[in-house]
């Protein structure tokens, strides 16, 4: 079995793989939004929540979730909500119609990378694959839970 610099491999790829999504992103009109923005985007494509509730979902400070969710009004993916939260204390953050729209573009762009890796792969290499990425996410995130 090859383990010549596993990790390196993986890191190289994640860090491609975003730069390659980043351009792109970029070349058809949202150049303001960049990987790290997506800890915020993916939850709140469902429903409103309050900056506390992403950084817990995200596992990050309530600060540097602050960081994103200001990047994402200022570039007008997201705004405050109509709605109040269960407390009232603190303001729920929404999707605009800009990043709602990008959150359509975004599940298209996937569409189009899973495609691309089935070409390339082949539908039983690729399907194994995301089976094996599913059981190492599973273990790496079980055992960093242990960590808090």
């Amino acid at each position: 079995m090859d383990h010549q610099n596993f990790a390196g491999k993986l890191h190289r790829l994640t860090r491609m793989l975003t730069t390659l999504s980043e351009h792109r992103w970029s070349s058809d009109g949202y150049e303001d939004v960049k990987m790290g923005h997506l800890q915020a985007l993916i939850p709140m494509n469902d429903q409103d929540l309050t900056n506390n509730h992403l950084a817990i979902a995200a596992g990050m400070t309530k600060q540097s979730m602050n960081r994103l969710t200001s990047e994402l009004m200022i570039a007008g993916y997201i705004l405050h909500s109509k709605k109040k939260s269960a407390d009232g204390r603190e303001k729920l953050l929404t999707l605009s119609q800009k990043g709602k729209l990008f959150m359509n573009y975004l599940n298209t762009t996937r569409y189009d990378l899973e495609n691309k890796l089935t070409e390339v792969l082949g539908v039983s290499k690729f399907l194994e694959l995301n089976r094996t990425l599913e059981s190492l996410l599973t273990f790496v995130e079980t055992r960093h839970k242990t960590l808090s």
